[in-house]
């Protein structure tokens, strides 16, 4: 429990979420996060429409290598944060239809709540100068 004097604090806490989303959005920085166990992805609005994907297309971890020019380049990658690695690097990425363009993706990998991440960030390729 956070004491009166904290309350600063708490708020703070509190606006965290609201604070991060604010950010991304004006960075245009998308977010995507594949769960290791079940092959289920998720991407948020602002990388769905980095990526010009539709709201009904299911990503998943398979689906989502699709979207990097190189796959074999982008199957290592994903190899090495799963055994411990990151990686922040430009590389040629497609978007939904097709269309090649480069991007500086952060990838990571995440342990939350026993459950293996793979957690990648974009930004939008006008805001990198690409």
């Amino acid at each position: 429990m956070i004491e009166k004097s904290n309350q600063p604090l708490k708020k703070l806490l509190e606006d965290k979420e609201y604070f991060l989303s604010e950010t991304a959005e004006l960075t245009v920085t998308g977010a995507y996060s594949g769960n290791l166990t079940t092959g289920e992805g998720y991407i948020d609005d602002i990388g769905r429409n980095i990526l010009d994907i539709p709201k009904n297309y299911n990503l998943d971890i398979h689906s989502a290598l699709s979207f990097f020019a190189d796959r074999k380049k982008a199957v290592e990658l994903f190899y090495s944060c799963i055994n411990g690695g990151s990686f922040v690097l430009d590389i040629e990425m497609k978007d939904y239809h097709g269309n090649v363009f480069w991007q500086r993706p952060v990838v990571n990998l995440y342990m939350i709540a026993s459950i293996t991440l793979l957690g990648l960030e974009v930004c939008s390729p006008v805001l990198i100068g690409l």
